[in-house]
């Protein structure tokens, strides 16, 4: 479980898309033509659509189990940056799948923790000689 979540952390979005972003700005500045600030101004919109995703995340891990969340989280989650690279380089086109971003990517984090703790309150502490 413990292992599965590390996992599930280091293919989120965090890691994917909102930590890395500072390292792409000039390549994705020089590629599509943006400016800086429409590239930055993406990233804003996936942090708005992140805060936006763990309030309704946060009321639906309390009433369903994380895998009826993460799997579906997951794959929109991988969908909406799928899309991102498929857009033309059009600005208003690019922030739409950056939000989708954030949105979803807010379901996989949460849910993950949840199941980690959870599982380590019922079984983890039996099983590691606690």
């Amino acid at each position: 479980m413990v292992f599965g979540g590390g996992v599930a952390n280091a293919v989120g979005p965090n890691t994917m898309f909102l930590a890395t972003l500072g390292l792409f700005v000039l390549p994705i500045v020089e590629e599509t033509g943006f400016s800086r600030t429409t590239v930055t101004g993406a990233y804003s919109v996936a942090a708005v659509g992140m805060a936006i995703g763990l309030v309704i995340v946060g009321q639906l891990v309390d009433r369903f189990a994380a895998r009826y969340i993460l799997v579906p989280a997951f794959l929109l989650f991988s969908v909406s940056l799928a899309l991102i690279g498929l857009m033309p380089p059009i600005a208003q086109f690019h922030v739409i799948p950056c939000f989708f971003v954030g949105f979803f990517g807010a379901g996989t984090a949460v849910p993950v923790a949840r199941a980690v703790v959870t599982w380590f309150d019922t079984t983890g502490p039996s099983q590691s000689g606690w």
